[in-house]
């Protein structure tokens, strides 16, 4: 089977060496783990990544792909990272009444992360579990007033 120059150059990374190419790959990109049980976690997404690699660079195309400093992420991880986990937050709401009323106080958060995000400072805004709560309920999470009985 007749090989370009472009192809010859696509690395391939023999699988039988994962151990020590993850070893490079953590001092590389100075990879820290919680725990042995998250290093193997990350060792085994390691090494799907080395077979997707093989795999990519075994194509026809001009894209060469190689190990990166997004390697050993899980599945979970690269789906964090681009945009494709829904958050739960697991909201209860006692009636239709207060789910609207904190549909509308949602609604507003909304629209002031997407204005302070417009602002040329460095900072980054998004929705956070506190996103849907009222201004009384934003009030008694400051310390602000006290709850009100029930």
């Amino acid at each position: 089977m007749a090989t370009s120059a472009s192809e010859r150059n696509k690395p391939f990374y023999d699988v039988n060496d994962a151990e020590a190419l993850f070893e490079k790959f953590v001092k590389d990109f100075d990879k820290n783990y919680k725990d042995d049980a998250d290093r193997e976690e990350h060792y085994q997404a390691f090494i799907k990544s080395l077979h997707r690699i093989n795999e990519m660079n075994s194509k026809d195309g001009s894209a060469t792909y190689g190990i990166n400093k997004f390697a050993d992420y899980t599945e979970e991880e690269t789906k964090q990272m681009r945009g494709m986990t829904k958050r739960n937050f697991d909201r209860q709401y006692k009636d239709e009444a207060d789910r609207e009323e904190h549909y509308q106080a949602f609604i507003k958060s909304l629209k002031r992360i997407n204005e302070l995000n417009t602002k040329q400072d460095s900072a980054t805004y998004d929705i956070n579990k506190f996103a849907d709560f009222t201004e009384e309920e934003t009030k008694w999470m400051r310390g602000v007033v006290k709850p009100r009985k029930k």
